[in-house]
């Protein structure tokens, strides 16, 4: 079973009360299927812990106890977690199936967002990250390719499989998808501290930065560059890249992305509040 998962021949494959369908994708420290549970007739997502990781007891105890915590969250904006649960050594968990594409894959195929839906998309994210911090989550892995906008045009955040409650530890199995983050890490990463609420401000900030300007904050030849960069480097603010954006926002994601923390919004909601006010209201 666990070989035809791995392999990706999947059509058929059973496991649980579930039949998987077809690969989705990788992330992380798994691998995320399409399936069907099988009791109640529902497409779903099915996330897997991959091998390498399965056969540590830390790691398994960081994927369970983190989609643990994620399924306690119900809120229209956050793709929701059904069922934990293990087979045969093989750890996965089920979680709500969306159609639609990423912010990511938008950004990938346009460059940028249109103004009017730029916003919208950033204060719904936020509204969700929002509700995780009411419950001591913090998302930890903020990027475009976690922010899914649905065919209905609701966003819904995903890829709390990095998450991590201040009630427990801060530190999670490292995976190769950590190095595709880099822009969006922020600087206490890298000084090896803990992260905390205003981690995922930084995030966000880069986010908001992203769809503003059509590129990332920072740019460099390499990995460690980069990493210089955002530890030690103020970017170019956003006015200057995009004269069109009102200098208020400007203001708002130059303070979401301060390299100090103690500068940056002290809470989401501050956050929230402030980018709010350049929502478009119809």
């Amino acid at each position: 079973m666990e070989k035809s998962i791995a392999g990706y021949n999947v059509t058929g494959t059973k496991l649980g009360g579930y039949e998987i369908e077809t690969l989705l994708c990788r992330s992380g420290s798994g691998i995320v299927f399409r399936a069907r549970q099988k009791s109640v007739d529902r497409p779903v997502a099915l996330k897997v812990l991959s091998a390498d990781f399965s056969s540590d007891p830390a790691s398994v105890g960081w994927f369970q106890k983190g989609a643990g915590a994620i399924a306690r969250l119900n809120h229209p904006n956050i793709i929701r977690v059904y069922e934990i649960t293990e087979e045969n050594s093989i750890y996965f968990f089920s979680m709500e199936y969306a159609e639609g594409r990423t912010l990511g894959e938008v950004l990938k195929e346009n460059g940028r967002v249109c103004a009017d839906e730029r916003m919208r998309i950033i204060t719904s994210a936020t509204r969700a990250i929002e509700h995780a911090h009411r419950y001591g989550i913090v998302h930890g892995n903020i990027r475009p390719s976690c922010i899914f906008i649905e065919a209905s045009g609701n966003v819904k955040v995903m890829g709390f499989g990095h998450a991590w409650t201040s009630k427990r530890f801060s530190r999670q199995p490292q995976s190769n998808s950590f190095l595709k983050t880099i822009g969006y890490t922020p600087p206490e990463r890298y000084r090896l501290e803990e992260l905390d609420e205003r981690s995922d401000i930084y995030s966000l900030g880069v986010v908001l930065y992203e769809v503003l300007t059509g590129r990332l904050p920072f740019d460099a030849p390499n990995e460690m560059a980069l990493v210089y960069k955002i530890t030690h480097e103020d970017p170019l603010e956003v006015r200057y890249v995009n004269p069109d954006v009102p200098d208020g926002l400007s203001r708002v994601v130059s303070r979401a992305m301060s390299r100090n923390r103690e500068q940056r919004y002290s809470s989401i909601s501050g956050f929230l509040n402030d980018v709010s006010r350049f929502e478009p209201t119809y």
